[in-house]
């Protein structure tokens, strides 16, 4: 039987929950914050299919059945109250500064105390407005509460201060589809995928979205864009079920059905096995992390660098898949002169995020700055710029070309920073001096 419109309403509310339940994010940013629907367009929720409470009820049943001793919950209350020791202690150090407001609203919030985060994010952004992250996390709130022209309006003011903020197109688009206001989620969904290119879920969203408008060729594209990033992406062989069909496409609709129920089976195991109070403490957990990395920052900046690192080596612990936290781990240890650490926590950089640039440009500062291993300098400055050609990079890769004895090279690479940053004083000085000295 060919799909309907509601079903494929009705699918879509399965997959957004279910995903938020299960997903594997790689960024720091995770829109749920209260609950599986939280961040979510209420009326892609409310047709929730038979599949999805069976899912429901199987990880409650799962979560009432684990855990007998306690621990996990003693565990998530003592981390409750580590995260908010850490962020009273940096509002008693930072007295009059807006980032403690932010991050005490940020920690109540999650515990559910959602009014006072309210009103600390407020209180921040009068003394402050300039901070597009709050927009975004009220944003978010706004959505909670169904409220998707305030959630939009907090986006918009977010885009204003950053244009290129990760996410915000894709919760605009989100609140767009609780509007049915599709042709209009699809732009803001291709403006994110412009930002965010590997974000499977934002293709899976686009492909529902011209599922929706009719849009059946656009939506197949999407689908197996989706795929492509991760292939085993359960709901978007659905949707492409669903275009193929539409599309008379039968012999591929047969194939993505067979490997949707084979996806399917695997992630109804997944969820019948799944301990719900453990997965929330590990989201707590990297929740915290961010926290305690946000707070090491603001240390380091004042110079109080031994309790940064006390924070940041936490918040590795706490999550230690984290590139950002071990890239700032890396960032501290060189200005503390520790070569060791450093190179440690950029390696680690490199692993966890292979694709981006950070951690072998970093690692390429870190032997430059120590006039160590100067040929692997610039091939990983090389590296660092073939990934992310940014002025930065650039301006490693004119340092090492130079270390490495390629002066030509250097002055290309130095010339191609300023033509990125034409006002940064730092890249024409160094600019002039080279070609000076040739």
């Amino acid at each position: 039987m060919e799909p309907s419109g509601q079903s494929d309403l009705q699918w879509t509310a399965l997959v957004i929950r279910t995903y938020q339940n299960i997903r594997q994010e790689t960024t720091s940013r995770r829109p749920c914050r209260c609950g599986p629907m939280a961040g979510q367009p209420r009326v892609l929720i409310t047709a929730v299919s038979w599949v999805a409470l069976f899912c429901t009820v199987t990880t409650c049943l799962a979560a009432a059945a684990s855990d007998p001793s306690g621990a996990t919950t003693e565990a998530a209350e003592a981390l409750k109250q580590e995260e908010l020791g850490v962020v009273q202690a940096l509002a008693r150090d930072f007295p009059g500064r807006v980032e403690p407001v932010i991050l005490m609203g940020n920690v109540l919030h999650r515990l559910g105390r959602t009014d006072e985060a309210l009103k600390l994010w407020q209180q921040a952004l009068q003394r402050d407005p300039k901070h597009a992250d709050v927009y975004d996390k009220m944003g978010w709130f706004a959505m909670e509460k169904g409220q998707y022209e305030e959630a939009i309006a907090h986006w918009q003011k977010a885009l204003e201060i950053a244009p290129d903020f990760s996410g915000v197109h894709s919760g605009i688009a989100r609140a767009l589809m609780g509007l049915n206001q599709h042709h209009e989620a699809i732009a803001h969904l291709e403006k994110e995928i412009e930002n965010s290119p590997r974000s499977s879920f934002d293709y899976f969203l686009l492909g529902q979205e011209h599922l929706q408008v009719e849009q059946y060729e656009q939506a197949k594209t999407s689908y197996e864009k989706a795929i492509a990033i991760d292939p085993n992406l359960t709901n978007a062989h659905y949707g492409l079920f669903t275009v193929c069909v539409r599309l008379r496409q039968r012999a591929e609709a047969k194939e993505h059905m067979a490997t949707f129920k084979r996806l399917k089976a695997k992630d109804m195991e997944t969820l019948k096995d799944r301990n719900e109070a453990f997965d929330d403490l590990i989201d707590m957990r990297k929740d915290a992390a961010e926290t305690m990395m946000l707070a090491g920052q603001a240390y380091q900046a004042k110079g109080a660098l031994p309790r940064a690192e006390q924070l940041l080596r936490r918040a590795a612990a706490l999550d230690p898949e984290n590139a950002m936290v071990h890239l700032h781990c890396g960032a501290l240890a060189m200005q503390m002169r520790r070569f060791a650490p450093a190179e440690q926590a950029f390696r680690q950089v490199v692993t966890l995020a292979p694709n981006s640039s950070r951690g072998y440009s970093g690692l390429a500062h870190l032997y430059l700055q120590a006039n160590q291993k100067l040929p692997e300098a610039r091939q990983l400055a090389q590296k660092a710029v073939t990934l992310e050609p940014s002025a930065f990079n650039h301006y490693v890769l004119s340092w090492a070309r130079d270390r490495n004895g390629d002066r030509a090279g250097a002055i290309v690479s130095i010339r191609r920073a300023l033509e990125l940053e034409p006002d940064n004083p730092r890249f024409r000085r160094i600019a002039e001096l080279m070609e000076k000295r040739n």
